[in-house]
């Protein structure tokens, strides 16, 4: 079996390409997946928008993503590299028969799920510290996991190793045009035509702010935001910088935020480093995420957008701009709750929002 690259290598040329050359590859794999293998039937759902107001008076529209099967966003990147993947490989004459994917748990939870239409079995390769509730929902769905690892970045070599063995392939959890294809069509087009209905009645400035671990969603939004040519939109990224007590934030070990254990790849890296596509970055603390959990429902990556919007919108000081922000996961344990609820107690007071 060939690897990724060799199968499509067309797909597979970041580094030497631009944001431009990237963001052309992403919609045109979009519009091809809306037509040959539409991700709205094969499982994957719509998000479903919920208002609210900040204390300044701000609007704050959140797009909650957590509907799918996969309980987290990336159900419809899952869904687009599998079909990509296996088209390309029956194009040669050849099969997947396993595929190899590294995560903390929602990008394997979603690859399991999306290769089931393709009879294709899924191996997971997740830290040894991964959440066990996500490790338990792999296995019901059918994973087979190998929880072995440091970190996201072992895990990531592990699946690499594992995936370039005959009739096996590795699947990237964000770092692909393929999976940045499945988002374009579906969460970017939403967010598109949600704020193209709101500017229909609004004038004010709308701020979108997306969650940064590898990027596959952030430098989509950002390429979907930017086709649309949509006036008085800017986007935001929201990461984790430090700890409660003020020391550098370890995305390596697998922290609070895992399903953002991760640094950017060189795909999505290429279009968030370039300035026509992203406005700037926020950098939060755990105990912020932990107290915007208590207002979106759910797991610290997925509520790490509302943190996000909170520290932009203390700092701007504008209540006539409109927020949007993302729910993007839901699994989550008591252990999890439990020390949400602790961080946030403890930052209370503590350079606030």
């Amino acid at each position: 079996m060939r690897t990724a690259t060799e199968l499509s290598p067309h797909l597979h040329e970041a580094r030497t390409e631009t944001a431009e050359t990237i963001a052309q590859d992403v919609i045109q794999l979009g519009d091809e997946l809306l037509l040959q293998a539409n991700p709205y039937e094969h499982g994957v759902e719509h998000a479903s928008i919920h208002r609210s107001r900040l204390l300044r008076g701000n609007n704050v529209y959140n797009l909650d993503l957590t509907h799918q099967p996969s309980g987290a966003f990336k159900l419809a990147a899952a869904h687009a590299a599998v079909y990509f993947a296996t088209r390309e490989a029956w194009t040669a004459g050849e099969v997947i028969e396993e595929g190899h994917v590294a995560s903390a748990g929602n990008a394997a939870r979603a690859f399991t799920l999306a290769g089931r239409a393709y009879d294709l079995r899924m191996v997971a390769h997740t830290p040894a510290s991964a959440s066990s509730y996500k490790l338990d929902k792999l296995e019901e769905d059918g994973a087979e996991v190998h929880a072995v690892y440091r970190d996201i970045a072992h895990a990531l070599s592990g699946a690499k190793a594992a995936g370039n063995q005959p009739g096996k392939y590795e699947f990237h959890p964000f770092d692909r045009k393929e999976n940045m294809a499945g988002l374009y069509a579906t969460i970017g087009q939403e967010t598109v035509r949600f704020i193209e209905a709101l500017q229909m009645s609004e004038t004010a400035p709308i701020h979108v702010v997306a969650p940064l671990g590898g990027g596959s969603l952030a430098s989509t939004l950002a390429i979907a935001l930017r086709e649309a040519d949509l006036s008085s939109v800017k986007l935001f990224t929201a990461e984790v910088e430090e700890t409660l007590e003020g020391t550098t934030y370890s995305k390596e070990a697998l922290p609070f935020c895992d399903g953002t254990a991760t640094k950017t790849g060189t795909v999505t890296g290429t279009i968030l480093e370039d300035t026509r596509f992203r406005e700037g970055a926020i950098k939060v603390r755990t105990d912020q995420v932990a107290s915007a959990m208590k207002l979106v429902s759910g797991e610290p990556a997925g509520a790490l957008s509302r943190a996000g919007v909170l520290k932009l919108a203390s700092q701007e000081q504008d209540p006539e701009i409109i927020y949007i922000d993302f729910l993007t996961g839901n699994n989550m344990c008591d252990a999890t709750r439990a020390k949400a609820a602790e961080l946030a107690m403890r930052g209370c007071g503590v350079a606030p929002l």
